[in-house]
């Protein structure tokens, strides 16, 4: 069985929300971006449902301090410091500039694209 696929390159990428629930859940509101030359667009927001999380206070306590409203993303991809396999994720969250960094531990992923629909 594979690892879910994360779709997106989400380097430079900005956090536009965050909510928490209904159970074990989180859900960022993430806009990718294009660059055409040197200059940057933002996409139509996608929604990353991580489920059955394993550090829900962790993130919690993470997300208070409000790191997306500070960057973007230096990159969110599986975590390779721990192995992650079908039912038991580790997912590398970075932030650029602030040095603001956490690892989502989690038992699925659902990526909510408006453009794949």
């Amino acid at each position: 069985m594979q690892l879910p696929d994360l779709k997106h390159d989400f380097s430079d990428a900005l956090i536009q929300g965050v909510t928490f629930g209904p159970r074990q859940e989180m859900t960022l509101r993430i806009l990718t971006g294009r660059w055409i030359g040197q200059t940057g667009y933002y996409n139509v927001p996608i929604a990353l449902r991580f489920g059955g999380i394993k550090n829900l206070d962790v993130l919690r306590e993470f997300f208070a301090s409000s790191p997306h409203l500070q960057s973007e993303l230096a990159h969110l991809s599986y975590d390779k410091d721990h192995k992650s396999k079908p039912g038991h994720l580790f997912v590398d969250l970075t932030f650029e500039r602030i040095d603001a960094r956490t690892i989502i531990e989690c038992s699925s992923i659902k990526i909510d694209d408006p453009k794949a629909q």
